[in-house]
């Protein structure tokens, strides 16, 4: 009889056990669940923040881009209007160009384009540009940008913007800035 006493406290005191762990994770089961919607409620929400910063970033960064160009291309349509160019004096323009070259940061270089569609670089070296699309679109009268690509030149990666000289001579010829 001792021995059943024994087995039945045991047994109880299990079961005591068992309804002690099952009472306390029961108890604790609202926590963690509490505790995970919270974390995944966050992350959520810090998901949506960071793309929605990484968006407006994005959206600023190129309207400042567009805005560059627009005024860079102003700045040269400027520059091709401006006497000593429209008179094509290569030497007269050389130096002129030379001029606004070092005051600015925004341009690696200027050419002259004849009507043949050579660029004559402020260095005094040429080379044929005249299958290049934007030069032909400046030919055309408009002024106008190239996407991103490799100079001929410098082997780098720029963009040119082409535009025409109203010259003073008649003859054709565009100014060229590479950036």
């Amino acid at each position: 009889k001792s021995l059943l006493n024994t087995n039945d406290s045991v047994v109880k005191i299990l079961y005591s056990f068992k309804a002690i762990i099952l009472a306390h994770a029961f108890s604790n089961f609202p926590v963690a669940l509490t505790q995970l919607t919270s974390y995944l409620n966050s992350h959520t929400a810090l998901e949506r923040q960071v793309h929605d910063n990484l968006q407006s970033k994005a959206e600023d960064l190129s309207q400042y881009v567009e805005e560059f160009f627009k005024r860079t291309n102003t700045e040269v349509e400027g520059i091709a209007e401006q006497d000593v160019i429209r008179n094509m004096n290569f030497a007269e323009q050389k130096a002129y160009l030379q001029k606004r070259l070092a005051s600015s940061e925004d341009y690696l270089e200027f050419a002259i384009v004849d009507a043949n569609g050579i660029a004559h670089y402020l260095d005094d070296s040429t080379t044929d540009l005249a299958d290049r699309a934007y030069i032909k679109a400046a030919f055309a009268g408009e002024t106008a940008m190239s996407d991103t690509l490799i100079s001929r030149v410098t082997n780098e990666p720029v963009v040119m913007i082409a535009t025409p000289i109203d010259t003073a001579t008649g003859e054709k010829a565009l100014l060229l800035a590479r950036m």
